[in-house]
């Protein structure tokens, strides 16, 4: 069975579009109130894909500025983060083993990350890229159990090899690091932790994932509404999802597509829609929403506790477009 390629970015488009602004009727087609209209909207293009942001109470000029600092960080982190920058500390590590100096932001990710893998019991893994980027290349996933390169591989994803000191190395010959699970919910949480600095309490930030500063103007939890995955070529709106003060992340997976389980070391391959809240912000989301995509159904219930730990949140999960999971 040959394994679809789909790029990184390719997938971070699809996720872009898995989530859209939902009006008090859920009607898209329904026109934005007089408060929303009067707010200071950003876009650009990070990581290779749209970004936008939406923020209340700032005048244009404020708004432009914070419009620049959103770029400003996108930048640094592609830096840090980015598989498509040669020269990214991200490359440089997996490329040469060892990163001597890591900025302060790649040692936060790092750090979040390395602790989000012990939260969700492995489901969640940043050195799972080298299994990914060897089955691509192998094209096919049968017969992995019987493949003593996978096994090494898997293997190798263990976050014991991750050296992580004064400098980052990487201890077995076969583990590669990414950040694209992560990276996208980190960036909305810096560029959150930045505006709520400038006295920013309204906005809706979608910058890979999407994270609400405050409530909706209109004195509402925002409400965005979720995508399912393609039937017969047509997609269409699963559900929808209220919250404020909060990062939201989805992780969708089509039937066509596989999906490592880093704990088991299989591959699958299931249409699953995995949307998670966490008032922590968007990075835990994102790490939480890959953990519910990837893991079995026995083990949800030990991630929803995990998540649980770190405050208000939610979990929603569609299987083939119906709902499989909801908490609360």
């Amino acid at each position: 069975m040959a394994v679809s390629r789909i790029t990184r970015r390719n997938f971070l488009r699809a996720g872009a579009a898995a989530l859209l602004p939902c009006f008090p009727s859920c009607d898209r087609r329904k026109p934005p109130t007089t408060a929303a209209a009067e707010a200071f909207h950003w876009s650009g293009i990070g990581f290779g894909i749209d970004m936008s942001m939406e923020i209340h109470g700032v005048d244009r000029g404020k708004g432009e500025r914070l419009g620049t600092t959103c770029e400003d960080t996108i930048r640094s982190l592609e830096q840090a983060f980015s598989l498509y920058q040669e020269n990214s500390e991200l490359r440089i590590l997996n490329r040469e083993r060892v990163l001597r100096h890591p900025s302060p932001l790649f040692r936060e990710l790092l750090t979040l990350s390395l602790d989000l893998h012990r939260r969700t019991s492995g489901s969640f893994n940043p050195a799972v890229h080298g299994a990914w980027q060897w089955l691509q290349e192998r094209g096919s996933s049968d017969g992995l159990a019987d493949d003593p390169q996978w096994s090494k591989l898997i293997a190798a994803t263990d976050p014991k090899f991750i050296d992580f000191s004064s400098a980052v190395r990487l201890r077995h010959p076969l583990t590669q690091l990414s950040m694209n699970a992560i990276g996208q919910g980190f960036l909305a949480d810096t560029v959150a932790a930045r505006l709520r600095a400038e006295g920013v309490t309204t906005a809706m930030l979608h910058l890979g994932e999407s994270l609400a500063i405050g409530s909706h103007p209109e004195g509402r939890p925002w409400r965005l509404a979720v995508m399912g995955t393609p039937v017969d070529g047509e997609t269409d709106l699963v559900g929808s999802i209220e919250f404020a003060d909060a990062g939201l992340a989805v992780s969708a997976n089509e039937a066509d597509r596989i999906l490592i389980d880093p704990v088991a070391g299989r591959v699958h391959r299931r249409a699953r829609v995995a949307a998670v809240v966490s008032a922590e912000g968007a990075a835990v989301a994102d790490a939480f929403a890959t953990a519910f995509g990837a893991a079995p159904r026995d083990e949800w219930k030990c991630l929803v506790s995990s998540l649980e730990e770190g405050g208000a949140s939610q979990v929603h999960v569609w299987e083939n477009n119906v709902p499989a999971l909801r908490k609360p």
